[in-house]
C-alpha cells in the first residue's frame, strides 16, 4: 500500500454551476494530510476504519475567514444536511449533477445502522456516524466523498459535524460520515505542525 500520510494535489476555489467553472477560479496546488490509521481500504469489514479524515494545506492564503466550527455536541435528534456532488442514480457516472446538491438526513443510533455494517462492525459511532435520508429515493452517493454535513437546527451557529465517507448499499439508503468532533485533537496537531 502506498504511504497516504502525505499527498499532493491540486485544488480549485471556484463556484460551479451549468455552465462550469466561473471565470474567477483558482487554481492552487496542496498538500492533503492523511490520517496515519487510515488505510484506504474500502472492502466490507475494513470500510474506512474511521479514520476517513485529512487536512488539505494550499501553497497560499485564500484570504478566507468564514470557515465552519467544529460541531462539539451530537445532534442525534436533529436534522442534519449533507452537500455534494456524487451521482443522483447508484452506479450512474452520467447522473453527476451540474450544480452542488442537498440532503436532509438523520443520524442512527447504534443497531439502526445497516445490517451488514452492523454485522462487521464497518462503523464505529465514537468516530463515525451513520445516517438515512429523512426523505425517501434521496441520500449521498459516489462522488459526494468528502463533503460536509453540518446540523440545520437553528439554536446553534452553522458547525461542521461530519464528512462524508462512504455508502452502505446503493445510494439513497444509509451513509456513514466522520465524526470530526472525535478528530479535534489530531486536527490541532496537524495545525500546529504544517500550517
Amino acid at each position: 500500500m502506498p504511504n497516504l500520510s502525505k499527498v499532493s494535489t491540486e485544488v480549485v476555489l471556484a463556484d460551479f454551476t451549468q455552465s462550469g467553472w466561473d471565470t474567477k477560479s483558482t487554481k492552487l496546488s496542496a498538500t492533503a494530510i492523511v490520517h496515519e490509521k487510515f488505510t484506504g481500504d474500502m472492502e466490507i469489514g475494513e470500510m474506512a476504519n474511521g479514520y476517513d479524515i485529512a487536512l488539505l494545506r494550499l501553497n497560499r492564503s485564500v484570504g478566507r475567514k468564514d470557515v465552519l466550527k467544529i460541531c462539539q455536541k451530537s445532534y442525534i435528534d436533529s436534522e442534519l444536511a449533507a452537500c455534494g456532488m456524487g451521482m443522483t442514480v447508484y452506479d450512474d457516472p452520467t447522473s453527476n449533477p451540474d450544480v452542488l446538491q442537498e440532503v436532509q438526513l438523520k443520524e442512527l443510533k447504534k443497531g439502526n445502522c445497516d445490517p451488514v455494517l452492523e454485522f462487521f462492525d464497518a462503523w464505529s459511532p465514537s468516530t463515525q456516524i451513520c445516517t438515512a435520508s429523512v426523505r425517501p429515493g434521496k441520500g449521498v452517493c459516489m462522488g459526494d466523498s468528502g463533503g460536509a454535513l453540518f446540523p440545520l437546527s437553528g439554536d446553534t451557529a452553522q458547525c461542521l459535524y461530519g464528512i462524508t465517507s462512504f455508502v452502505a448499499r446503493g445510494c439513497q439508503k444509509q451513509a456513514v460520515f466522520t465524526r470530526v468532533s472525535a478528530f479535534s485533537e489530531w486536527i490541532s496537531s496537524k495545525i500546529a505542525l504544517h500550517f
